[in-house]
């Protein structure tokens, strides 16, 4: 788990190891050792901070972005019920600053999700949770606005999050109404990209 920060790669892997951490089985083992294996066979592999502007993306420029102020990049996306024992999803994240990779996760959703736009939703809001937090760090350390604009490749979860409720899916959970509120007030942006360019296709 500590060596998960600096391998992103591997992240989704070590994730699923982790829970075997208590209750080992063969399987698992089969999967540590082809890990192992890849991390010894791929030791030339890192990740490269090459500083673009602190208003840059990977993809494009943010012109109407005060040239003085942040801006946080955050991709999501989601896996839907890919554990075949307790179907839960699956979650990644990815916060680019100036076209760096600053902080990345995958976590195993605690909500079984019923549907794919649910599960990007959740990994929405999981993504917004860390980028507040890192934008808020930011901010206090440079004493400068930081602009937070999220990613996800999910046209359903754009639609949930666009609007104002649960509408018909009452079954939704309520911790992420409050993304809504942020989406709505424009504290954070939602924006839209291609699943074949997402970062954070897991």
């Amino acid at each position: 788990m500590y060596l998960a920060n600096d391998v992103p790669q591997s992240q989704h892997v070590i994730r699923h190891l982790a829970t075997y951490s208590s209750k080992p089985t063969e399987k698992s083992l089969t999967v540590h050792r082809h890990l192992v294996g890849y991390l010894c066979s791929h030791m030339d592999v890192c990740v490269s901070l090459k500083w673009g502007g602190q208003a840059t993306d990977i993809f494009h420029d943010y012109p109407n972005v005060d040239p003085n102020e942040h801006v946080l990049e955050v991709f999501t996306d989601s896996d839907w019920a890919s554990d075949r024992v307790s179907r839960r999803s699956v979650s990644c994240c990815i916060v680019m600053f100036g076209r760096c990779l600053i902080y990345s996760a995958s976590r195993t959703q605690k909500i079984i999700s019923l549907s794919s736009a649910e599960a990007e939703v959740y990994a929405c809001s999981s993504g917004a949770s860390d980028a507040i937090l890192l934008a808020r760090s930011l901010t206090w350390i440079t004493n400068k606005r930081t602009h937070i604009y999220i990613y996800t490749d999910s046209s359903g979860a754009k639609g949930i999050l666009n609007r104002r409720g649960v509408g018909r899916l009452r079954h939704l959970s309520c911790c992420i109404l409050w993304l809504q509120d942020m989406v709505g007030n424009g504290m954070l942006k939602l924006c839209s990209i291609s699943g074949h360019s997402n970062p954070a296709d897991s």
